[in-house]
Formats: C-alpha cells, structure tokens, sequence
C-alpha cells in the first residue's frame, strides 16, 4: 500500500487569490516552498510527494530533480476549457515530461475531448479534480455538464480536504455510477482520489490517494492511470478555513518583510502604499477579516457545490437506474401475484367474536392445536 497527496499547490501557485480586498493587496494564492512541502508530507506519513501547481509544472521538476527523484514525480492541475457550453474544469495530472506538459498547455485551451485524447494516448494518469466545484462563477454550472465531465473520466477526486459537505456528495456521485472495479471481462473501472489541495503547509496530506497493490513509484502512478485507487482523508470545516486565511495571510506578511528589509520602509511604503496599509491593519483585523471571509466565501461556494451535486446525483439515479428500478417493480408485483393465486378461500364464514365467545373459540383453538400436533423428531 502506498499514499500520496497528489493535490498540492506552491509558491508556483501565483495568482492572485480572487477576493476583492486580498487580490487589490496583492495576496498570492501561496507562498509553500517545494522543501516544506516535500518534508512535512513525509513526516504526515506520505510515501511520495508531488506539486500540482495551477498550468505549472517547474516546481513539481524542482522537486524530483533537486529534492528526491525516488519519492517525487511531477504533477500539475490543469485549467481546461470546455467549448460546447463554455464552462472550464480542472484535470490534476501525474507524471508526465516537460515536453507533455507543454503539449497540454496548448491543449488544454482546444478542449476537454482533445485534452484527455492525448492524455489517454500517452498513458498519462489524471483525474478530475472537485467534481461540481465551478472554476469560475460564469457561465454557471448546471448538473447536466457535470454528468457530461464525470461520464468522460475514470478516476474522480472525491476527497478534498479544502472542501466540506461536497465531499459527501462526490462520493455518492460516483458510487451513482455503478461501475465495476475489475476489468477482467473488459468492464470500465472508476477509481477515486484524495489530496489536500492545500495551499497552505498546514493543509498537506490532510487528504490524499491510497493504492492498495502498489509496490512503488511506477506502481503508484500506474495504479492511478487505471483507476486502482481510492482516495482517505479528513474534509475542512469553517473553523479550518478561518485559519487557513489566517495562515495565508501571515505567509503573505512574512514574504512582504522580506521586501520590506531589502528597499527598505520608506522606500516599499512609496511603491506599495496599498500592501504597506494591509500589512499595518493585519495585527489589528487579524479575528475579523479572516472569520468575514471565510464565513462569506465558503458558505456560499460550498452552499453551490451541495445544490449541483445533490442535482447531479438525482438526474444520475433517475438515468442509470431507471431500468433497474423498473425492473425490481415487475419482480416485486409478479411475486405479489403468483402469491394471491395461490391463497385458497377457506370455505366458511366466521363473523368476528367479541367477550366471553371470544375467548371459548381461542381456548378451544388451542386446545384442538395442542391435541393434534405432531412432536416427532422427524418433523422438523
């Protein structure tokens, strides 16, 4: 058995995280090194580490090529567009080259059909990271187009551990499905996946993906490409992700120090008088930025993501098993019938008893029942 975070974000992660006070102060998404990454996921009890920064894969090369090429292989969390209805998803995927990288990066633009085309030729293993969870707001997501995404993979991420009660859904999603797990006869195998999706070092292997019959790297990530897999791991809650802001925003102090040393107050104050005032505000907003947007933010994704995947499990229950429901509905009446003709009438009307010839009639039952049984010990 060996476990593996396999959703992890970086310093490579730079984008701006997407809230309107943190992003006009400049706040990266995160400020994780690949040598912390790589020590405390080892010292939680994974058995590899790798990064999947969002269309970047230098860091996770970092990590394999400077840190441990044994216990690392890259990874990267790919924005990928879906042109028929205009929506994006994001396909995590595992030990590829450079040279594949860069491949996907142009496809990963094209299409989803021709993103996982390639992917699926080169052997490449993936899985669809946070199922119903929208990359971005607009156009919104319906039910319908997940269920197109879900039908299109074989490996599903139904553990994140930044995410909270879509957690439970996703993995209802996907036992909906029904798929076999053995390909013996040629049947399709749905595997699950688990990471921390941390952007933050307290976050790493909070969740993660276990291969059971995986004796090694290769094996590990040969496991994943067919979906021998499934994925453990704890989910977040409020309290967390209040402290995960919290964390992300002392990262964000310490890294602007940094700066501060080099240029200087004064001179950093006069380049960068919007993060000087945030950084000044920190110590004294520190309980009520955090909780506000925390409470704001997660509510209400969190509060999509249930809704679209409750929707998604029903119309997939209502399709898929439609038939065998049906089905069950016939055995259950055919039996119901061939069970009435088999009730013989009694011949005889008793019209019912009540007070003292209530309980004459019943002595005199089981008196006649006591008289006429049979105790031999071959009537069992």
């Amino acid at each position: 058995m060996k476990k593996c975070d396999i959703h992890v974000h970086s310093e490579g992660s730079d984008m701006l995280i997407g809230i309107n006070f943190t992003k006009m102060c400049g706040v990266r998404e995160c400020y994780s090194s690949p040598e912390d990454i790589y020590n405390l996921a080892i010292s939680r009890g994974m058995d590899y580490v790798t990064i999947t920064d969002h269309n970047r894969i230098d860091k996770s090369i970092y990590l394999v090529e400077k840190i441990d090429k044994k216990k690392c292989f890259t990874g990267c969390e790919y924005t990928v567009s879906y042109p028929e209805t205009g929506h994006k998803l994001d396909v995590v995927c595992l030990g590829h080259t450079e040279k594949q990288h860069n491949d996907l990066l142009m496809l990963r633009k094209t299409g989803l059909k021709e993103f996982l085309a390639y992917v699926q030729e080169n052997k490449i293993p993936h899985t669809l990271a946070h199922p119903a969870w929208p990359v971005e707001n607009k156009p919104k997501l319906s039910h319908e187009v997940v269920i197109e995404w879900i039908n299109m993979f074989n490996v599903i991420e139904v553990i994140n551990a930044d995410l909270e009660r879509a957690n439970d859904i996703a993995k209802r999603l996907v036992k909906a499905k029904g798929y076999k797990t053995i390909d013996e006869k040629g049947m399709r195998i749905l595997g699950t996946t688990g990471g921390s999706d941390a952007h933050i070092l307290s976050g790493i292997a909070r969740g993660y993906t276990v291969a059971p019959n995986a004796r090694s790297k290769d094996g590990f990530l040969e496991a994943v490409l067919k979906g021998e897999v499934y994925g453990e791991g704890e989910y977040s809650s409020l309290e967390l992700f209040h402290s995960q802001i919290q964390e992300g925003i002392h990262a964000f102090v310490r890294h602007e120090f940094q700066n501060i040393k080099q240029e200087g107050l004064r001179n950093y104050a006069k380049k960068n008088p919007t993060k000087a005032a945030y950084i000044t505000l920190v110590p004294i907003l520190r309980h009520i930025i955090p909780a506000a947007i925390a409470r704001n933010l997660k509510t209400k994704l969190e509060e999509q993501a249930y809704s679209l995947e409750k929707k998604c499990i029903d119309s997939i229950l209502n399709k898929e098993f439609k038939e065998e429901m049906m089905g069950i509905y016939q055995r259950i009446y055919a039996r119901k019938s061939e069970l009435e003709e088999n009730i013989k009438a009694p011949g005889y009307y008793l019209p019912p008893l009540s007070g003292i010839w209530a309980t004459v009639i019943e002595k005199i039952r089981e008196k006649w029942d006591l008289t006429n049984a049979d105790y031999s010990t071959t009537n069992d």
